[in-house]
């Protein structure tokens, strides 16, 4: 299939692409900021490096027409901290590019992940965003929805993603911690649904293939995993000695997966398995 990646400089974009083109699949990968993490990638023949803005709607549909789009996976976002339209609007244009199948990359920002209503957190459970970037991306779904008939928009809400080519996150900071020898610090110690990169890429190219249908999914590990019990299973197996300082409880938050299991086979990896990948990552760093 011809598939356009929106995003695809990004952390969770450049391994959707990867694995796109392992698959076979001819993949135009659009970028807007810079492009550093596809340079690997330069030159292969199934690949089509663009560079544009998912707010030019015009260009983003002419591209589409010229490459004979199939199907756009749309992981371009404007992170947390900035401002901007690309969450809302930027959805909205990938929606009018005129490609049959859209796969739209949500978050579990959408939910409240300090007092959900019951867990694990499935699909019906009310969507309550905490922060400006889960209210948009709560928007972002509506508008997803409301195309639904027109188009095939499969959308997947990531839990909190880990792994090669993510410098933050308690997963990145307490490896980097224990393979530096320091000690490793928890304000407070939540319990928290860690998702692996390549199971997150894994289930993006499950929708484009169009196993997912044209319905909502959770995307995450099924489990809670406490700060400290992280730590410790980092410290086991890069075998570090490190202090760990772990501060009171916090809340608990995780998905139910179940729907993206049964439908489409989707089956994260064990957490030591993306761990010590990550290990490995941040060592040749």
């Amino acid at each position: 299939m011809r598939i356009l990646v929106t995003g695809a400089n990004g952390f969770i974009g450049n391994w959707v692409c990867r694995l796109l083109l392992e698959r076979s699949h001819q993949v135009v990968a659009l970028w807007h900021h810079r492009c550093e993490r596809l340079e690997a990638f330069a030159g292969h023949p199934g690949l089509q490096i663009e560079q544009g803005d998912v707010l030019d709607q015009a260009r983003l549909a002419a591209l589409c027409a010229e490459c004979r789009i199939e199907v756009l996976c749309h992981l371009a976002i404007q992170p947390p901290q900035e401002q901007g339209q690309v969450n809302t609007a930027g959805t909205l244009s990938v929606l009018q590019a005129g490609v049959g199948r859209v796969v739209f990359v949500s978050s579990m920002s959408v939910y409240n992940f300090l007092t959900p209503c019951y867990l694990p957190v499935d699909e019906h459970h009310p969507l309550e965003p905490l922060q400006a970037y889960g209210a948009e991306k709560a928007l972002a779904e509506t508008y997803c929805q409301r195309y639904r008939g027109r188009l095939e928009v499969p959308i997947l809400r990531l839990a909190g993603v880990y792994g090669p080519g993510k410098t933050q996150g308690a997963a990145y900071e307490f490896t980097k911690a224990a393979l530096e020898g320091l000690p490793i610090e928890i304000s407070v110690n939540r319990s928290v649904d860690l998702l692996f990169v390549g199971d997150a890429a894994a289930a993006v190219v499950a929708a484009a293939e169009g196993r997912a249908g044209n319905d909502t999914y959770n995307i995450g590990s099924g489990q809670a995993l406490a700060l400290d019990e992280l730590a410790r299973l980092i410290c086991r197996q890069q075998q570090a000695e490190v202090p760990i300082h772990c501060g009171p409880p916090g809340n608990t938050f995780y998905l139910d997966i179940s729907r993206a299991r049964e439908r489409f086979g989707y089956a994260p990896r064990p957490i030591e398995e993306g761990l010590a990948g990550l290990a490995e990552w941040v060592k040749s760093r």
